[in-house]
This record gives C-alpha cells, sequence and structure tokens, in this order.
C-alpha cells in the first residue's frame, strides 16, 4: 500500500477508515489519510470557506465520496442478503 501511496499524485485522496492505517499512511509516506466522513463533509461543504481561515485548495472530492456511499451500501446489501 505505502509504494503506491508514495507514487499517487499529490491531488489523489487517500481514504481509510482505520486509526492505525492513517497513522501508517502519514507515517510511512508524509500523507494525510482521510476518513470517509471526512470526504463526504468535504463533497458537502465544498466551495464554501470558513470564517477562521481560507481553504487550501482541494480536488473535487464529490465522485469520491458518492462512490464510498455506494461501496458501503453495497456491503451492508451484501451483508444483508446472507442474513436473510
Amino acid at each position: 500500500l505505502l509504494p503506491a501511496v508514495r507514487a499517487a499524485d499529490p491531488a489523489t485522496l487517500v481514504v481509510t477508515d482505520g486509526f492505525s492505517c492513517r497513522e501508517q499512511i502519514e507515517q510511512g509516506t508524509g500523507r494525510e489519510a482521510l476518513h470517509l466522513a471526512e470526504v463526504v463533509q468535504l463533497a458537502l461543504h465544498q466551495g464554501q470557506v470558513p470564517s477562521k481561515a481560507p481553504a487550501p485548495p482541494r480536488p473535487a472530492i464529490w465522485p469520491w465520496a458518492a462512490a464510498g456511499v455506494l461501496v458501503l451500501g453495497g456491503i451492508a446489501a451484501v451483508g444483508l442478503r446472507r442474513r436473510a
């Protein structure tokens, strides 16, 4: 994983849900990994500048947030189907 993160374009979002995974990615690559909830929040507030400081430029993330929601929905659907 770490070589792929190092080779990724700087504008590419690195997303992981695990705390230890986020720490390992940051320590091993210097890149900040985002939690899926942070990606969704960024997508919802894209273009809004907080009052305390200007927002740094970010890539368009709404497609990634939508993809994440679809993936999680698919995983949940498979889990529910297996229980039935």
